[in-house]
């Protein structure tokens, strides 16, 4: 199976975010793509700060999450599946290139430990650009786990999205976000709190991310409901209508979206946060389902208003992109040859069964 491509098949509606905040490490590899998907949605700065953020710094991200998972060897950073990959289909990269790009190790650190916008930290020491991030509104995936294609299956992803449907018993209101913020806002009375404060629309969700400016008094609203949903998915949560479903619905990525928030709150920065919505790769072209332009619900057909906001003559047909892929991963036989990709994996596999 090639590895060139993250997701083939459906993709999923997902928040992107990134705190604001002076770093050289952005302004050494600064986004000069055009082909940004931000720039197409919106002509807000604040969108595009998302996006970019995650395109220059994904790669150091890697490298640091690689290093806490012992993933990095003999000078190279290589995938979670390398365990399980044949020679010329293993992925990875050089650690040396990526981090010379940026100064270098102690320049990285030297920026990263104590920063704060670096929520990573809270959690992993030496931990390098937790500045950024992301949320599938699908709870059963994990965001990066996602970009990097560890959901990927030989079938497609779209077979895999089927075995979900089939094999883990969570009802739609556990596992879809949007549906479990309308529900907590309803339980908890805080339309009123959505009302005055953010765009009207139909549902809390989408009214959330409409904001053209997310001010500290939204971002305290923000902040008691993505922590409210938070508390519904702990194991200890009363519900009576959840099951044995607990451990198959992951909350780390709205766990550190909250840290971000309470860390503007606390530190007076500003934070990005952009909604994406759902759309579909074929492993060549990423195109972005029709939707609003205002609230980026998904629109359902040509008609004047928009069914989720009410918004005029908003509709954005299908957007089209050429995938990321799984940058800065690459298939190492094509840049180390096969012989010594063969002797990579063999060492790896001998240092993990020594453990």
């Amino acid at each position: 199976m090639k590895r060139s491509v993250a997701i083939v098949g459906p993709t999923p509606m997902f928040l992107r975010w990134a705190i604001e905040h002076h770093c050289p490490l952005r302004e050494i590899f600064p986004d000069r793509l055009s082909d940004r998907l931000s720039d197409r949605l919106s002509d807000r700065l604040s969108d595009r700060l998302a996006e970019s953020t995650f395109r220059q710094l994904r790669g150091l991200r890697e490298v640091s999450v690689a290093s806490s998972k012992n993933r990095v060897h003999e000078g190279f950073c290589l995938h979670p599946d390398a365990l399980n990959s044949e020679p010329d289909q293993l992925t990875g990269f050089s650690v040396d290139e990526v981090v010379g790009i940026f100064g270098g190790q102690e320049f990285i650190e030297l920026q990263c430990n104590g920063c704060p916008a670096n929520i990573g930290l809270e959690n992993q020491p030496k931990h390098w650009c937790g500045c950024y991030g992301g949320v599938s509104t699908d709870l059963r995936l994990d965001f990066e786990a996602l970009v990097r294609g560890e959901y990927r299956q030989e079938e497609g992803h779209a077979a895999f999205r089927e075995s979900l449907e089939q094999t883990i018993p969570v009802t739609p209101q556990w596992w879809n976000l949007p549906e479990l913020v309308d529900r907590v806002v309803r339980e908890n009375k805080l339309q009123k709190n959505i009302e005055d404060l953010f765009p009207a629309s139909r549902s809390a969700w989408f009214a959330l991310w409409q904001a053209d400016d997310f001010n500290h008094v939204r971002l305290r609203v923000i902040e008691v409901i993505v922590g409210l949903a938070i508390d519904c998915l702990k194991p200890e949560s009363k519900s009576s209508d959840r099951g044995q479903s607990d451990c198959l619905v992951v909350a780390d990525d709205l766990n550190r979206f909250r840290l971000a928030i309470k860390r503007v709150l606390e530190t007076r920065e500003r934070i990005a946060i952009e909604l994406v919505p759902s759309g579909y790769s074929d492993g060549r072209i990423w195109q972005i389902d029709p939707h609003c332009k205002n609230c980026r619900h998904k629109w359902s057909d040509r008609g004047r208003l928009c069914s989720e906001c009410g918004e005029r003559g908003q509709y954005q047909n299908e957007i089209k992109l050429k995938v990321l892929g799984l940058r800065p991963y690459v298939q190492l036989a094509k840049v180390i040859g096969h012989k010594q990709a063969e002797n990579l994996i063999e060492s790896f596999r001998t240092q993990v069964a020594g453990q």
